[in-house]
């Protein structure tokens, strides 16, 4: 499930969401890759020259973060006795 709308007047900052920000309006939410949302925001928030300057590392970031959430669902599933 994507946001479809992925672009930085989506994006609401505040401390108390983890990482402090969250997405908001999933008025376009659709069942599609989660790159898409990445490089939808990327593409329609980002300066060209920032976006070159930083992609790689935006997309390792995101790719780390969907494998460490993976990696924490298995270790409650683990803990669990599931």
């Amino acid at each position: 499930l994507t946001h479809g709308d992925a672009h930085i007047e989506n994006v609401f900052f505040d401390e108390r969401f983890e990482g402090g920000a969250a997405f908001i309006d999933f008025g376009n939410a659709m069942f599609s890759p989660g790159t898409s949302d990445v490089a939808f925001f990327m593409v329609h928030s980002l300066e060209p020259e920032v976006r070159r300057a930083h992609e790689a590392d935006l997309v390792k970031h995101y790719h780390a973060s969907l494998v460490a959430a993976e990696f924490l669902r298995l270790l409650r599933r683990l803990l669990a006795g599931a």
